[in-house]
């Protein structure tokens, strides 16, 4: 559905950033390309993730974030600029 609504604005999903975990809530920011510019808006990352995934686009973790919330560095990807790629 939203994958419809970006489309019909003329924008396309680029990627999805989980930045921050605040309290045991992830925060997150989706990025879109409309025309020349280049959106940044606040999402949920469980529905960022979700839209990420139907849209094949990547996702990327800050560091701190998979440190707070535990997530081991065996088997993740090597990282780019502070960020993982899930």
């Amino acid at each position: 559905m939203l994958e419809r609504v970006i489309a019909q604005l003329g924008g396309q999903l680029v990627k999805i950033h989980v930045e921050d975990l605040r309290e045991n809530v992830f925060c997150g920011r989706i990025f879109i390309r409309q025309g020349k510019r280049m959106l940044d808006i606040d999402a949920r990352p469980s529905d960022s993730i979700a839209l990420a995934v139907g849209s094949r686009v990547p996702v990327f973790v800050a560091r701190k974030v998979l440190d707070a919330a535990g997530i081991a560095e065996e088997g993740l990807p090597t990282p780019r600029g502070g960020r993982d790629t899930l």
